[in-house]
């Protein structure tokens, strides 16, 4: 909820992903006022301006995500819930929709194992897309590199949903 990473990608007719502009809307509760609940629905509505721009400019064809996992934490289960709501929302607004991948599939379809960790993932999709592009891009959109995991989240669900068997 505090970093939503993104990725916008084309895909040509050899089925070859090109990432055209990617980083993290990032929310934070420090600089808000009101309670709890108020602040959450502060959060989703920067969210939700932030993937509205990209849905307005770019027109996708759909919207890749990672699919919701249930958290033991009802507080980051309720976090990821007002997200989920946002990007719904859109999708149904835009008519654009909505493509999931599991966590376990998003990691075989990069990196051949579904115990993969967050370095595997980074390190398999920089072996798949040019490092560089990737790099140039996140720097552009002046994500801080201890948030590119978040970026490249998206850009791995992208890659798994193009590349579903």
């Amino acid at each position: 909820f505090a970093n939503i990473g993104y990725c916008v990608a084309s895909v040509d007719d050899k089925n070859i992903l090109l990432p055209i502009k990617m980083g993290v809307i990032r929310t934070s509760s420090d600089n808000l006022i009101g309670s709890v609940s108020e602040k959450n629905v502060a959060r989703s509505l920067l969210i939700a301006e932030g993937l509205n721009f990209f849905l307005e400019r770019f027109t996708p064809l759909t919207i890749a995500c990672q699919a919701m996992s249930y958290p033991r934490n009802a507080s980051t289960a309720g976090k990821m819930s007002l997200c989920w709501g946002v990007i719904i929302g859109l999708s149904h607004t835009h008519n654009v929709p909505i493509q999931q991948v599991s966590p376990q599939d998003l990691k075989v379809s990069i990196t051949g194992s579904n115990t993969s960790s967050k370095e595997d993932i980074i390190a398999g999709i920089n072996k798949k897309i040019s490092h560089s592009l990737i790099e140039s891009l996140l720097k552009e959109s002046k994500v801080p590199r201890s948030l590119w995991e978040h970026s490249y989240d998206a850009l791995g669900a992208v890659y798994a949903i193009v590349n579903k068997k």
